[in-house]
């Protein structure tokens, strides 16, 4: 990481307090288990030793970008749906945006992860948050029984297990397709999609919803960083706008395949897939980072 990169951690900036609690880190043990309250009031536990956990201790918060445009893109009483909840940081920052009249659905498919997100979850029951439903699920294509890999990394970093091609010395999972997930509302305000290369097949078993326009803001992650990739140009063609996520040191932004954008290497590659554009060009348009300073939930 260049030096520049080192110092540009609004993260501390916005929150001395933690930049307090880093200098604090630094002389003591790290913990297996660490319990970090979030900018928003909610308190999740995570493992230093992963590099998720390690963020959330070291921080407080994960990859502030796509914190601070799921911050903007939801408003209390909207549906949210976490694909890839993995301990359920994302989920949290959901529930609490949306409120306590809101409701998220939170899918993770590896058994070992989906006990410590359910864990998470329990613990925010008393929170005057958004009703969640956490299930152990992969979306996919087809409904039915698949497999997941666990990369050469996976202790490190268990967000990297993927859907597999074969079945030899891998975790047996179920699959289902968006379509068939049974919705109180008719419709989805935000979709966050993390699935580890499979975010195509998880759309193209949400068909159905992707035609009739219920799903507004849909953030996926795209390591290609194309505009043109299969994920993108599925979604122009039910419609959407494709807006790369990206960030200076005094906000977030996103921008089109048309204009320029600094690539900072640590920002990790999520796009933005909306059918409101002038909407979400409106939530973008002040600086700062409004998620680190948030209205925090009460008991």
């Amino acid at each position: 990481m260049r030096l520049a990169e080192r110092f540009n951690k609004p993260e501390y900036l916005y929150r001395p307090r933690q930049a307090l609690r880093r200098l604090a880190q630094a002389v003591l043990p790290e913990p297996e288990i660490a319990d970090v309250l979030l900018p928003w009031g909610l308190r999740i536990r995570a493992r230093p030793s992963e590099d998720l956990g390690r963020a959330i201790w070291r921080l407080g918060v994960y990859d502030l970008t796509l914190s601070e445009a799921i911050w903007r893109l939801l408003e209390p009483g909207e549906i949210a749906i976490d694909v890839g909840a993995n301990i359920g940081y994302v989920t949290s920052l959901m529930a609490a945006r949306s409120g306590s009249t809101g409701c998220v659905v939170s899918f993770e498919p590896h058994p070992k992860v989906f006990a410590e997100l359910i864990s998470n979850i329990e613990s925010w029951r008393t929170q005057p948050i958004a009703h969640i439903t956490a299930m152990e699920l992969a979306l996919s294509s087809k409904s039915g029984i698949a497999f997941l890999e666990e990369p050469s990394d996976f202790q490190r970093n268990p967000g990297t297990a993927r859907v597999a091609t074969d079945q030899v010395s891998h975790v047996q999972i179920s699959t289902a397709r968006l379509d068939d997930i049974p919705l109180n509302s008719g419709k989805i305000d935000l979709l966050k999609l993390d699935v580890e290369g499979h975010e195509l097949e998880v759309l193209l078993g949400g068909r159905k919803l992707l035609e009739t326009g219920i799903i507004r803001d849909i953030i996926f992650e795209e390591h290609s960083r194309s505009f043109t990739s299969p994920v993108a140009s599925l979604l122009e063609s039910f419609g959407y706008v494709i807006c790369l996520l990206t960030r200076t040191f005094t906000g977030p932004l996103f921008v089109t395949k048309e204009k320029q954008y600094p690539l900072i290497s640590y920002v990790p590659p999520n796009f933005l897939a909306t059918r409101r554009l002038d909407r979400a060009v409106a939530r973008f348009k002040s600086v700062g980072w409004h998620v680190l300073r948030p209205k925090v939930v009460r008991s």
